[in-house]
């Protein structure tokens, strides 16, 4: 959504995207290794499989009707098995159900419910009770999905530990508690092995077997899997890092790609992905109590724009750059990451965070990056004397919180958020000047565009709370105010500081009205003349690589890692 913000702030101007390379380059520097990619057709995509709620038990927004939604706040699953038993009774099997869902679903229920079985105290006889384990081993397990149909959650009640009612990692789900700036932040991350089945499909022959499908989470049951992943010796470690209000999950068709690498090879490629904060089920955390978004500037009523006061504040950005490298640290205390680790790789804001982690001298495990389609390559929007750039981070800046009244949450605020993101576009007559942002995450001629476009709108509203709100706006504001271009109070363009060999990337037609995203990474990548690596641009591709093209965004990664010192 900070694009549309983007895009908007720049109705009136047109962004000039010119370079000029310099005269002496390194050989090794990506500017000096620039190539193009055109794809011989399309990839094979596969629609995740999504559930929608019965309109008897959702409101039109996608929340839950207000008896339900009462018993996830309450979180009392004894409470919720009672009244599913009573549904049953009378028939009504779909709110039965539900009730039983919300006995499990959330994250405080769950872990109520965890205790309640440990005492012995459920009746193992009890549909409801069946139903609620059923639910507990399909979210954790991955398996029996799909025999289960749509399943009752409320994020905003009683957020969900695992993805519900959108396509879950098939690889082990684990949770990590990630200490950032004095405070701990529960995420959630998969470690997967290009040499190893997924999870799912080991515990789906366990289950053809007779035995019972190992939880993720312990259970009183006993499961046998372990909260701890395993590192195989000759692991190749990549971390993957989502883009904005996304997931873990987001990383799902690289990781395919990458084991099709490996079992041809025997290169054991793994990737770790993980829910950034406020993301995915990671905890939602209020940016109020990293900074208040005062820190980053103010609007400014005339001229109208945007006053970042004369420097690039963006303490939000900076905790996610800072959440990375402690879960990282944290994670090695458990399996020996950092010394497996080839890259840290991501697109949009993941490709932002990589890129900023490139020029960092305090990581010695970290060796290469990579970064497709970044956010903040563009030249900082509250820079300059571009007023129409500015108003689109003014207009974050107000919905981040700088507006008092956006603080309290409300169903209108709610509405107002899912009608921008999904909904919202700009006319002029007949002619579409703007459609809505999602429509630009991937190119409109993927055969998976319109499926994306309705997993991306159900995934939000699954995990949807205030805090996930005014995070959105204040990262989408702090994107647009940061550059890797330069800043005010910067000599010179921070890109040049990048010295970790780098592999930078972007889509043809991440180009579209008003923003130029692949021009300005282009034209960034020109003037990249002390960093080492390659740069790749891809026809025909839009700003999702990794899901347009994953096939051949796993052969540049791994093309690039295999030989650093020709790069």
């Amino acid at each position: 959504m900070f694009r549309r913000i983007l895009i908007c702030g720049l109705l009136l101007a047109s962004v000039a995207m010119t370079s000029r390379r310099p005269a002496s380059v390194n050989a090794n520097a990506i500017a000096a290794n620039l190539s193009e990619v055109t794809p011989a057709g399309p990839e094979a995509c596969e629609a995740g499989k999504i559930y929608l709620a019965p309109a008897s038990l959702a409101e039109p927004d996608g929340r839950l009707i207000e008896p339900l939604r009462k018993a996830a706040r309450e979180a009392n699953p004894s409470k919720d098995l009672r009244l599913a038993t009573e549904a049953y009774a009378r028939g009504e099997t779909a709110l039965g159900q539900a009730y039983a869902d919300l006995a499990v679903t959330g994250r405080k229920a769950w872990k109520k419910f965890q205790t309640l079985e440990r005492e012995g105290r459920l009746d193992s006889r009890s549909p409801a009770v069946r139903r609620a384990r059923a639910v507990a081993d399909a979210l954790s397990a991955a398996v029996g999905r799909e025999d289960l149909g749509w399943i009752a959650v409320s994020g905003e009640d009683d957020g969900p530990y695992r993805p519900v009612n959108v396509p879950s990692s098939p690889d082990q789900q684990f949770d990590l508690m990630v200490p950032v700036a004095g405070r701990q932040v529960h995420t959630r991350y998969i470690v997967a092995e290009g040499l190893k089945e997924p999870f799912s499909v080991l515990a789906a022959r366990g289950a053809k077997k007779g035995r019972a499908p190992a939880s993720a989470l312990p259970d009183a049951r006993g499961a046998s899997s372990p909260r701890i992943p395993t590192l195989s010796p000759n692991a190749r470690v990549l971390v993957y890092l989502h883009g904005m209000d996304s997931r873990l999950e987001e990383a799902a068709d690289l990781v395919r790609a990458l084991r099709s690498i490996s079992q041809k090879t025997g290169e054991n490629w793994t990737l770790v992905s993980m829910d950034l904060p406020s993301s995915g089920y990671a905890d939602k955390v209020d940016p109020e109590t990293i900074a208040p978004v005062t820190l980053i500037g103010h609007p400014r009523a005339f001229p109208p724009g945007f006053n970042a006061l004369g420097t690039q504040r963006v303490p939000v950005l900076a905790f996610d750059e800072e959440f990375v490298v402690s879960f990282i640290n944290t994670l090695n205390h458990q399996i020996p990451i950092r010394d497996r680790i080839e890259a840290v790789i991501g697109g949009s804001l993941g490709g932002n965070l990589a890129f900023r982690l490139g020029r960092r001298k305090d990581l010695p495990w970290l060796r290469h990056v990579v970064s497709w389609s970044p956010a903040s390559v563009w030249h900082g929007l509250a820079d300059g004397n571009d007023i129409f750039k500015q108003i689109g981070v003014a207009t974050a800046w107000r919905r981040a919180g700088g507006d008092p009244d956006r603080l309290e949450e409300s169903p209108d605020q709610r509405q107002d958020f899912f009608g921008q993101a999904f909904t919202g576009d700009i006319q002029l007559g007949p002619l579409h000047i703007l459609r809505p942002q999602p429509e630009y995450w991937w190119r409109r001629d993927w055969a998976c565009f319109q499926s994306s476009l309705s997993e991306a709108k159900l995934e939000r509203q699954e995990t949807y709370t205030r805090n996930f709100r005014l995070w959105h706006w204040r990262l989408a504001a702090e994107q647009l105010i940061y550059s890797h271009r330069g800043a005010p109070d910067e000599a010179n363009p921070p890109f040049k500081l990048n010295r970790i060999p780098m592999l930078l990337m972007a889509g043809e037609e991440d180009d579209f009205n008003f923003t130029g995203l692949f021009s300005a990474t282009r034209e960034t990548a020109e003037e990249m003349v002390d960093t080492p690596g390659r740069a790749v641009f891809f026809r025909a591709t839009g700003h999702s690589i990794h899901n347009e093209r994953p096939n051949a965004l796993a052969s540049e990664i791994v093309r690039f890692l295999r030989r650093p010192a020709s790069n």
